[in-house]
């Protein structure tokens, strides 16, 4: 989305904020990361999801369009996307309620992917904790 004006070719920022904010209202379900192939995945998410929270979603509504949308989006929103029993669950730990400000979702503690623990600490370092 554009941040600045376009000489009257196309919409504003702003505009664009409340075509995305009634688009969700409707029940659109929207995919973050769909337009930033050139950022590693999680810096695009993670600026993309702050940039829908600017734009008038609810934190709550911008975590879903990289979760459980996403998941529905491939075929696996019976299996990926919720933390429940039986479902698969790679999962990030954060230091923060990304609920309380979207910009927590950088505050990573650790993840839990293919059932293996990375904390931050020993990723970092190289290596890995064994479940």
């Amino acid at each position: 989305m554009r941040q600045n004006g376009d000489g009257g070719r196309g919409i504003s920022f702003a505009n664009q904020g409340k075509v995305l904010v009634a688009l969700t209202r409707a029940g659109v379900k929207l995919l973050a990361g769909t337009d930033s192939p050139n950022m590693p995945n999680a810096v695009g998410l993670h600026g993309e999801s702050g940039m829908f929270v600017r734009l008038g979603l609810t934190p709550v509504e911008a975590l879903r369009t990289a979760t459980s949308y996403a998941a529905e989006a491939l075929g696996s929103g019976a299996d990926l996307g919720m933390i429940e029993v039986g479902e698969v669950a790679d999962i990030v730990i954060l230091d923060a309620d990304p609920l309380a400000d979207i910009r927590n979702t950088r505050k990573v503690k650790a993840v839990v992917k293919n059932g293996r623990l990375f904390d931050m600490k020993t990723r970092l370092s190289g290596t890995t904790i064994q479940p």
